[in-house]
This record gives structure tokens, sequence and C-alpha cells, in this order.
């Protein structure tokens, strides 16, 4: 558990930093330039989720609750949208005037489609702490925003589509067998 935990502070201790006032930009200047502090934070960042995966991996399955079958199929659906929406983070459309912040929202599914599916302690940490920072960063970057009057980047439509088709291929491979590649577990079969 010690690695779950470890994980879960280095990646969001280094995901927070950037919300507390003019942190960043003191982060920018300590590091000497905008590359060396994002070349900082992709390594926090990198080690940090390392640790989680190794820790979840290695955690002892302590049981909290027992899942309704059931929630396997909530979980299944609630997962359709999460790949398009991490694409469309990094390739933006018109998706953008109704989802400002597509990766927050697909982190936010994406963490709450595994707590419904699974009722352990390495679950609970790793997902709840997903959900609830998700929750926090979304109210930060939308102040943050606000305060430099930003508005999200809009582009054609042709890039919802590239989220949309990337996004679900990238959903039915994981399904097949890209869980069970990357994580260990099958989803389905």
């Amino acid at each position: 558990m010690g690695q779950l935990v470890a994980g879960i502070g280095l990646f969001f201790f280094a995901h927070a930093l950037p919300m507390i006032g003019s942190m960043r930009a003191r982060l920018v200047q300590a590091f000497g330039g905008e590359q060396r502090y994002l070349l900082g934070f992709a390594l926090a960042s990198l080690i940090g989720m390392i640790l989680m995966a190794r820790g979840y991996g290695a955690m002892d399955f302590v049981a909290l609750w027992d899942p309704p079958r059931w929630t396997r199929a909530v979980a299944f659906v609630l997962m359709l949208p999460v790949f398009p929406l991490l694409i469309a983070a990094y390739l933006p459309g018109t998706l953008r005037k109704t989802i400002p912040h597509p990766m927050l929202l697909g982190v936010k599914i994406w963490a709450l489609a595994h707590l419904i599916a699974n009722g352990d302690l390495g679950s609970l940490l790793l997902f709840g702490s997903f959900l609830a920072f998700g929750v926090i960063d979304l109210i930060s970057v939308k102040r943050r925003q606000r305060a430099a009057g930003k508005t999200p980047t809009i582009g054609p439509v042709r890039n919802d589509i590239i989220a949309l088709v990337g996004g679900l291929a990238i959903y039915a491979i994981t399904m097949a067998w890209g869980h069970a590649a990357i994580i260990g577990v099958a989803l389905v079969g």
C-alpha cells in the first residue's frame, strides 16, 4: 500500500502545485524555463504513475464491499466516452463548445466507472483519488481561466470525428485484449 499512496501523493502533488496562485510561474523560474519545468512535471508524473501501478498491482486485496454483478456492465457503458474525450483534449474540435475540459471529464468518468465495478481498498484509494482530484482540478482550471479571460480552443469538426472514431477503436482494443495485456485483468471472455 505504501507504493500506491506514495505514487498518488507524488502524482497529485505535481498536479496540485500549479493550482496555487502564481506557483506555476515561480516553478518555471526556479527550473530555469518552461521546457525544464515541463520536463520536471512530466518526470514527477511518470514516477507517480509507475509507483501507483506497481503499488496497486502489489497490494493485497482488501474487500470493502461486494459490487453487484451488473455494475460491470455499467462500467463498460460509462467507459465508452472516455477514450474519445482523452483524444479530444489533445485534438480540439467543436466539442469544446460544450465540454471545455474533455480530459478532466474523461478522467472523472474513468474513475467513477472503476469505483462502481470494484469494491476493494486499492481501488477506492486509486480511483477515488482520481475522481476527487478531477473535481478539484476542474474547479481550479475554470477559476484560473476565468481570471485570465481564456476561452477553450475550438477546432474543426473533423477533429471531433477523429477523436470519436479513434477513441472507440481504442475502447474496442482495450475491451478485447488491451486491459488484460496491460493491467492483467481480462474484461471479456
